[in-house]
């Protein structure tokens, strides 16, 4: 009986352990890039974040980009958000605290026909996203998520200090 006690002692200790692993190496900035296709739009969104695990605060800027039946543009959209995260059991929740949405580019009139309802629709369905990102791999370089609603991976690769400062490493 000792033993049982002592095994399930340890599993919550190591769960944390990672966790608190994870949060090392998750802190710092991070190029994300993720593509999906639903009912013949490709929606391609390159990102950048930076996370500070130690008031797991986190801001990005992303572009999404619109792809209808894989060659005709659609439109993009930048958006800017602000705000915390939980991290727990190696899943992810975001929560946005601030939040900017603005159309970049719509060479066929979707986005600007309906703009300011879109962009309303989008930012609430991000203020309100509970979804948990479930890290499937983290290292010092490279960091993969998996959206536990579709099952769509996200690839992000750190972004080195220097670089992201504008210069570059001799």
């Amino acid at each position: 009986m000792n033993k049982l006690t002592f095994i399930l002692f340890l599993i919550p200790l190591s769960l944390f352990a990672n966790d608190t692993e994870h949060l090392r190496l998750i802190d710092g900035q991070w190029q994300c890039y993720q593509e999906f296709v639903e009912e013949g739009m490709a929606t391609k969104i390159d990102s950048r974040y930076s996370y500070r695990s130690a008031d797991l605060t986190y801001t990005t800027d992303y572009v999404a980009k619109y792809i209808y039946q894989e060659d005709i543009p659609l439109g993009s959209i930048s958006v800017t958000d602000q705000g915390t995260f939980t991290y727990s059991a190696s899943k992810m929740r975001y929560k946005s605290k601030h939040l900017s949405l603005e159309v970049l580019t719509d060479p066929v009139g979707v986005l600007q026909n309906s703009e300011e309802d879109l962009l309303k629709e989008m930012k609430q369905e991000i203020a309100q996203d509970n979804t948990e990102y479930l890290t499937t791999f983290i290292n010092h370089l490279v960091w993969e998520t998996q959206d536990p609603t579709d099952g769509t991976t996200t690839h992000c690769v750190r972004i080195n200090e220097l670089e992201s400062k504008g210069t570059s490493s001799p």
